[in-house]
């Protein structure tokens, strides 16, 4: 009998969730399309539905998910909605309507559009001499340039962050915040993150999540977090044997396969001995996967400090712990084991420990 009473308590939940997730879309077709197709911003699930006289009717249960596109691929046209009640999308403008939800997040993507805009036009019409490429450009126009460039982004990041701050008790933010997070520096992801707004607890945005606590432990002044990895003998070690025994240590995250690490490695030896002897270590914590180009990288490089790997490639479990998502990265920890600078590149390092250890 209790079984059974467990049994419908389940149905009943599913059904009242179900019946809060059932959309209807409706819009209409101004080209000669006969299909619309339904993406789902969340997952691969996809849907199509006939034109008929020019209109489109979509109906669905979302089943946990909220974000989906609609789009006219003939007329290369659509519509970001949310997944939720009698949805109106307008396809020739891009926007959805109908629901409190949908008229919200329209209402901020129009806002971020009108900044992407002028962001757009600049770098197109800058990209030769911001990226360099132009090299008729003098010194003086790529600092003008670059100047520009970081006006636009902050113009356009701050229409984002003010989004995501003042709608922390609606869901709808979080594909913001999926879409626009690449353009948001490790800094502005750590404030902006709050783990109490309502659209963080999203299944779209968990993986941001677990890299902004990584990040929080990168925060200047924070203590070390200890993990375990094995070395190229495969003897396992603690972090903590090398950080936070008066020295101070950069925790260089790398791997073998990785153009940009090896260029960086100059930078990272020639510190290294130079101020080695005056207190400064050095332990690679590598991304491969391949035991063996890790091993030989490092005899080929020359890397006569500690080096430790799980060899999980991208799912190297100290790259999560502390917010790892592309490489070359590192942290650099003082001799008590509290992190003082973050990804110093090139001579960047080179400098900042001649600061430290002078």
């Amino acid at each position: 009998m209790l079984k059974k009473v467990f049994t419908l308590m389940a149905v009943g939940t599913m059904a009242l969730g179900a019946t809060a997730q059932q959309y209807t879309l409706k819009g209409a077709v101004k080209s000669d399309a006969k299909y619309i197709y339904l993406r789902n911003a969340e997952s691969r699930v996809n849907d199509s539905v006939a034109v008929v006289n020019g209109q489109f009717t979509i109906k669905g249960d979302a089943q946990g998910r909220l974000f989906a596109y609609v789009m006219d691929m003939k007329a290369r046209q659509s519509a970001m909605v949310y997944l939720q009640g009698n949805v109106t999308v307008d396809l020739e403008n891009g926007k959805a309507g109908g629901t409190a939800e949908n008229d919200a997040l329209s209402a901020a993507v129009d806002k971020i559009a009108e900044k992407q805009q002028a962001y757009n036009t600049f770098m197109q019409a800058n990209y030769g001499v911001l990226s360099g490429r132009d090299t008729t450009a003098t010194k003086e126009a790529k600092g003008a340039a670059e100047k520009e460039y970081m006006a636009h982004r902050e113009q356009y990041m701050v229409v984002v962050k003010d989004i995501l701050m003042t709608n922390k008790t609606a869901k709808w933010p979080a594909i913001i915040l999926r879409n626009y997070s690449s353009l948001l520096s490790d800094e502005e992801m750590v404030n902006i993150f709050d783990a109490k707004a309502a659209y963080t607890e999203l299944e779209l945005v968990k993986p941001m999540s677990k890299k902004v606590e990584g990040l929080r432990r990168r925060l200047i002044g924070k203590p070390v977090t200890d993990f375990v990895m094995a070395d190229t003998t495969g003897v396992e070690h603690h972090l903590t044997e090398y950080v936070g025994h008066g020295k101070y240590v950069l925790v260089d995250f790398w791997a073998s396969w990785c153009g940009p690490c090896r260029a960086e490695m100059p930078h990272v030896k020639a510190a290294y001995d130079k101020y080695h002897t005056k207190g400064f270590d050095v332990v690679g914590v590598s991304f491969d996967s391949d035991g063996e180009a890790w091993k030989a990288a490092i005899k080929k490089l020359n890397l006569t400090w500690h080096h430790i790997s799980d060899l999980k490639g991208w799912e190297c479990a100290a790259g999560s712990l502390y917010g790892v998502t592309g490489i070359p990265a590192s942290v650099l920890f003082d001799p008590e084991g509290k992190v003082v600078a973050n990804d110093l590149r090139g001579d960047d390092l080179s400098k900042k420990l001649e600061e430290l250890l002078k």
